[in-house]
């Protein structure tokens, strides 16, 4: 099977760095249209979302993250937010938990991003699943908490679930 084949559960950072090579310009094309749209003003935080499950989401998510880091040396932090999902702890290889899902729920836990093997990004998992995951969202502390990181960080970009 070539990489090129590979389906989102299968790949890996080796197969996700081939497709950012291979794919660089297609990307700066699509991150110049992102930014012209916000008007001038360049988005800081992005969701990265689809109709349906396993149409790259974590994949673009992931390389927008790391082209970000390589050619404008910012720093980014690239969370889990997939509930249905969650991917980002076996691609960087990182503990799942405590992740997103436990700093929302426990107000008294701090957000604890895992640094990354590329110098400026950083990785929030998603955590553990929790029965309330529909309302974690539109709650009071993760909008507090998306403030915390903007502050921190020059790009925030959400891997998101589908949104079938």
């Amino acid at each position: 099977m070539r990489r090129a084949e590979h389906t989102q559960s299968e790949m890996d950072l080796e197969d996700i760095h081939v497709l950012l090579g291979s794919h660089q310009e297609e990307l700066s094309l699509i991150q110049e249209i992102l930014f012209n749209a916000a008007h001038g003003h360049e988005p800081r935080t992005l969701a990265v979302t689809s109709a349906l499950a396993r149409e790259g989401k974590t994949t673009i998510a992931v390389i927008m993250a790391k082209s970000l880091v390589m050619h404008s040396h910012a720093r980014v932090l690239l969370i889990d937010g997939n509930e249905h999902h969650p991917a980002l702890h076996d691609l960087f290889e990182c503990r799942q938990s405590p992740g997103l899902v436990d700093a929302i729920l426990d107000e008294e836990a701090l957000f604890t991003p895992q640094a990354s093997d590329l110098d400026g990004l950083d990785i929030l998992t998603f955590g553990l699943q929790h029965d309330r995951m529909g309302t974690l969202y539109r709650s009071p502390r993760f909008a507090e908490m998306i403030a915390t990181m903007q502050e921190k960080y020059d790009y925030v970009i959400m891997d998101g679930a589908a949104v079938h």
